[in-house]
């Protein structure tokens, strides 16, 4: 959950499979057993058993976030949900990048043209150049 500070901005989705979310949050069932396992492993570990604590801990802030709980239902309707959140963020996040660079919209226009979206074919872009010329940023 590190990641998920703020200073590094990272989303986390957690996604719970075949798992109830609330055995996750308070560490029941295989959970309890998997850290019983441990502590009694680490018990003289003073840094070991801190290990343990920041995994229990981890796993809580995990479950309370806004995620999927996908025990239930059809798993390909579950990852297409997940895929068209996960792609709206990620679009959002892109589009805003964009918006700024003056003359782009041409560009665009001339890749999507050259990569002939509609076709369910498999494509692959590679972008080259020297460094700086905003490879990173298209």
């Amino acid at each position: 959950m590190e990641c998920k500070k703020e200073e590094n901005r990272q989303i986390v989705i957690p996604i719970f499979y075949n798992v109830d979310p609330a055995h996750v949050r308070h560490q029941r069932e295989s959970f309890a057993k998997a850290f019983a396992k441990h502590e009694s492993k680490y018990k003289d570990d003073v840094e070991e058993m801190e290990k343990v604590q920041r995994w229990r801990t981890a796993l809580t802030a995990a479950a309370d976030l806004e995620g999927y709980d996908i025990r239930q239902g059809v798993e390909s309707e579950n990852i297409q949900q997940i895929v068209n959140q996960i792609s709206s963020k990620l679009c959002k996040t892109s589009v805003s990048y964009l918006q700024n660079i003056v003359g782009i919209d041409t560009h665009l226009e001339e890749v999507k043209s050259q990569l002939k979206l509609g076709i369910n074919d498999v494509r692959i872009v590679g972008i080259w150049g020297m460094g700086g010329i905003g490879k990173t940023t298209v």
